[in-house]
């Protein structure tokens, strides 16, 4: 009875991950399509995209040069980072007099929404993010799975394009937040762990 029991978790467990695996790329499909509120966000800045662009030209830069750092596939939310990659993020300013660090890009989704953000399961992704808080990692490796069909998507040849230029206007967005202007000719570096690695050779 138990061994059947447990055969039959383990085929519900397969089963989710097989829906999970097909309900990925619906994500960058829907952003595509202008169903994500990144896209009314973006319509409430003034001006035409024109006229935006001529006046970040006419800017100046804060900094010297930009790097973007894209968290690996077990990060939950752009603000939230492990405390090794807040302490590797500091080293590099540290080292690099002039450059600025962009932390705050969510690689895994088009509207750079964390998974605890404004979604349908957030209440499970908290729930699941406090525990690895507290260092019960099993129910943390949900994350690194959802997180890495959407890699899967970023390197498929179908989705990609669509994922990776997505991720590309994420990217441009968080670079913009820290003050880097479009035009302005000033270096940018993308450095990626894990996924994020992956996910920045596509973008």
């Amino acid at each position: 009875m138990i061994f059947s029991f447990i055969m039959q978790l383990l085929g519900i467990g397969l089963i989710l991950i097989l829906l999970m695996g097909l309900l990925s790329p619906l994500e960058s499909m829907g952003w595509w399509a202008g169903w994500s509120d990144v896209d009314k966000d973006k319509a409430k800045v003034a001006g035409t995209p024109k006229d935006q662009e001529t006046q970040e030209i006419t800017g100046q830069s804060a900094a010297g040069h930009y790097v973007v750092y894209l968290s690996g596939i077990g990060a939950i939310a752009g603000d939230f980072l492990e405390k090794e990659e807040i302490a590797f993020l500091d080293k590099v300013e540290a080292c690099v007099p002039g450059t600025a660090v962009v932390r705050d890009v969510f690689p895994y989704a088009m509207n750079n929404k964390g998974l605890t953000g404004h979604r349908t399961f957030r209440s499970l992704w908290q729930w699941i993010k406090d525990l690895k808080l507290k260092n019960k990692l099993l129910m943390s490796n949900l994350i690194n799975l959802r997180n890495l069909f959407q890699v899967a998507v970023s390197a498929d040849r179908r989705y990609g394009p669509i994922y990776n230029y997505g991720t590309a206007g994420v990217i441009l967005d968080g670079l913009r937040r820290k003050g880097y202007v479009v035009g302005s000719g000033i270096p940018f570096t993308l450095i990626g762990y894990s996924g994020g690695g992956q996910i920045a050779v596509g973008a």
